[in-house]
């Protein structure tokens, strides 16, 4: 099943965490901060920095192992009496501590009429101020903060940001004195992060956030199973003429029922089946778009002719991208396949039922095997901490996010996930389930920091059936080289090249520029920054 988050097991994990550069241009401190020389983040400097020395804390042995590939472990069952993890709060004698982080969930009450809120300031001990903002808010919301320089003790921070490294450093903790190599061990929960997941953390040569870990998987290609079966169509295409043959079966328009609605995400699946790079190539030295491959150019025009065969939902032009309408298609039966985080299929199994849920593993387009599948950032966000509050302080904030950071089979994890027994949650089939309320008084810490991402608890088969897809994909992953990397143009510019791409995608597909328009595109989008991102990467990894 999709990581335990939230107060639910199926709580959205897979989102977007947005740019500043879509909310405009920089605030005069980021000019401020870039004039700096000493400021610059020198590639040199990450590529000699020491990352937290990876220590793993299993505190209850899974039902099915992670492996070293990436793939997760799963749990049938939760512990039901599980020990504390810490023998004092972290907090205790620091007094209040003030935090804002964006949150993809509901906003809950305020701490005077929240159980949930109330056991989280007990178990930290202290008051704990947080700020909510909503996901797609929280970037200009961050960028007035750091412009009026009052700043919460931890906040969220946005990924990219203009001037990333100079801000990093004006503004927030150098955290490498305390999680460089071994020195994490003293912050246990923070050193069981898996080293994918600090990788983004690097600023002028040294440790400056702390992950929101995530699995490195990224977006599965889900279905619908039991539609699949029902019409005898093939559920373990080989190759890509089966996998369009799997589309043509599934879909029946007098039936209101098509393969697929999102033209960005087959894009996206098809440029792994051909064997396209995740992002960038770096094979011949230098980082070079997967917008300038020709894979992803024939993987456009094979989009253009799903559509024009009628594979697609009617509304695909204004639906793709957007969760809400792709998701309701998917469980109403509407559309048959879906491109979505993995975690999506937790969402998907509590709503329509697990039986009916299952994911495809792409293969490659003239067979001969499992496609190389994109990895993501194994990272959702950064969480930084303010400077200049002093060694104690500092300290104990870190040792409040290894208290979020503890795994399952502590006491802490299950009062941050759950809340409190018998108002927040109870317990069925060995596994706590929200209230009603519990769903309401959910503050969703694990836009912070958290442990590991894990499968289940759930049912066996559940979780059996979705470890063996995380395992089978895992083998197999291709990762994008320009994760942990900076580049100032993409966080200055990256939403405006960005709609360059998105744009002519949609053009090209629904027929209203023919496929040759996507050369233009492509000069058009070097010339307008993306050549000098592709030259800002080289320099940061070389």
């Amino acid at each position: 099943m999709a990581p335990v988050t939230g107060s639910g097991l199926s709580r959205r994990t897979f989102v977007a965490a947005g740019s500043l550069a879509a909310a405009g241009a920089a605030v005069p401190l980021l000019s401020s901060c870039s004039t700096s020389p000493a400021a610059k983040d020198a590639s040199a400097a990450n590529a000699r920095a020491k990352l937290p020395t990876y220590t793993p804390v299993t505190v209850v042995r899974p039902d099915l192992p992670g492996t070293d590939a990436g793939a997760m472990p799963g749990y049938f069952s939760y512990p039901r009496n599980p020990k504390p993890a810490f023998a004092t709060p972290p907090l205790a004698g620091i007094g209040d501590v003030s935090i804002i982080y964006p949150t993809y969930s509901a906003v809950p009450p305020k701490p005077s009429d929240n159980a949930f809120w109330q056991q989280l300031d007990k178990g930290a001990g202290a008051k704990l101020n947080i700020t909510l903002a909503t996901g797609g808010d929280y970037p200009t919301k961050f960028q007035t903060l750091i412009a009026g320089g009052d700043l919460p003790d931890v906040m969220g921070f946005p990924v990219p940001t203009p001037s990333q490294p100079q801000v990093m450093q004006k503004l927030f903790a150098d955290l490498g004195p305390y999680l460089a190599g071994d020195a994490a061990k003293d912050f246990p929960y923070l050193a069981n992060i898996q080293t994918e997941s600090w990788k983004t953390t690097l600023a002028n040569g040294t440790i400056y956030a702390v992950p929101q870990p995530r699995a490195l998987a990224n977006h599965a290609l889900l279905a619908r199973a039991d539609i699949i079966e029902q019409l005898g169509a093939n559920p373990g295409p080989k190759n890509f003429q089966e996998f369009l043959q799997l589309m043509k079966d599934v879909t029946d328009a007098k039936s209101s029922r098509w393969a697929f609605a999102n033209v960005y995400g087959m894009v996206e699946h098809l440029q792994m089946m051909l064997g396209a790079p995740n992002t960038w190539d770096t094979s011949g030295g230098k980082f070079v778009s997967t917008w300038t491959d020709e894979r992803t150019k024939q993987a456009l025009g094979l989009v253009r002719d799903m559509i024009k065969q009628g594979l697609f939902h009617p509304d695909a032009a204004s639906a793709t991208a957007q969760y809400t309408p792709l998701r309701d298609y998917f469980t109403s039966g509407r559309t048959v396949m879906n491109s979505d985080g993995y975690a999506a299929w937790d969402i998907y199994g509590q709503q329509i039922g697990y039986d009916k849920v299952t994911a495809l593993v792409e293969p490659k387009h003239d067979g001969g095997g499992d496609a190389k599948h994109f990895a993501g950032t194994g990272s959702q966000g950064l969480t930084v901490i303010r400077k200049g509050l002093g060694e104690k302080k500092t300290r104990a904030l870190l040792n409040f996010l290894s208290w979020l950071c503890a795994p399952i089979g502590t006491l802490e994890h299950l009062q941050r996930k759950f809340g409190v027994e018998g108002v927040d949650y109870t317990w069925k089939d060995g596994r706590p389930v929200a209230t009603s309320r519990g769903a309401r008084e959910l503050v969703d810490v694990q836009y912070i920091t958290d442990a590991p991402t894990i499968l289940g608890p759930g049912q066996k088969a559940e979780v059996t059936r979705q470890h063996a897809w995380h395992v089978r994909i895992a083998d197999n992953l291709i990762r994008n080289p320009a994760v942990g990397h900076y580049s100032d143009t993409n966080s200055r510019k990256g939403a405006q090249l960005k709609k360059i791409t998105d744009d002519a995608q949609l053009d090209i597909a629904f027929g209203r520029r023919p496929l040759s328009h996507w050369d233009d595109v492509v000069k058009q989008w070097r010339a307008a920054g993306g050549d000098k991102m592709a030259a800002e990467y080289t320099e940061s990894a070389s």
